[in-house]
């Protein structure tokens, strides 16, 4: 799979978010709300970069993309580890579901290894996860790991799959849309993608 060049660095982007639940509202105005298996992360960033030859080749690149609908490994500039991190933290146990998994090989007996808001992802499991709470691991080095959106039947990692974290990991994801603004030949562009995972 193609990853995405980061010759030309973003200016901004705002963090990865997840599809909300589907919701009606009554006549009498209450809103009732109904929670789905909906997933896939989207983001925005925007590019400021002149019109010469390197942004004209990104330009061609990305355009490509996105006529083609390519999936694209993507890294997104805005997250950093916010935990220690360290070991070789490995899935412990196959099948696993939920909201939370069972892990190990992590440094021994360290608090916060991960801490809310940090991403992982799981070796031949395209979909990212957000860590929702710090997470300690114990004198074994296991540590049970909570995140959002849950891992649903079918798509669990394998036991002694490896874990990625949030500075390598990488969002499987389409460029949804891609607009470019008015510009004159020698100008600078501030382009904008959206992007939204595709696992």
């Amino acid at each position: 799979m193609t990853t995405f060049p980061r010759t030309i660095l973003p200016n901004g982007q705002s963090p990865p978010t997840l599809p909300g639940p589907l919701f009606s509202i009554s006549d009498s105005g209450k809103m009732q709300t109904r929670s789905t298996q909906r997933v896939g992360w989207t983001w925005e960033e925007t590019f400021l970069f002149e019109w010469n030859s390197a942004g004209r080749l990104w330009t061609a690149q990305t355009e490509y993309w996105f006529r083609n609908g390519t999936q694209l490994n993507v890294a997104h500039q805005g997250l950093s580890l916010l935990g220690s991190g360290g070991g070789t933290p490995l899935v412990d146990g196959a099948t696993q579901t939920g909201v939370s998994i069972n892990t190990k090989g992590w440094p021994l007996s360290t608090n916060s290894v991960l801490l809310a808001g940090d991403i992982i992802t799981f070796a031949n499991i395209n979909a990212v996860y957000m860590v929702r709470n710090g997470i300690n691991s114990d004198g074994s080095g296991d540590a049970a790991i909570t995140f959002n959106p849950p891992i649903f039947a079918g798509g669990s990692p394998a036991d002694e799959a490896a874990i990625t974290i949030t500075d390598s990991a990488l969002f499987t994801a389409k460029i949804a849309t891609f607009d470019m603004p008015v510009h004159g030949p020698n100008y600078w562009v501030a382009p904008r993608i959206t992007w939204v995972e595709d696992p």
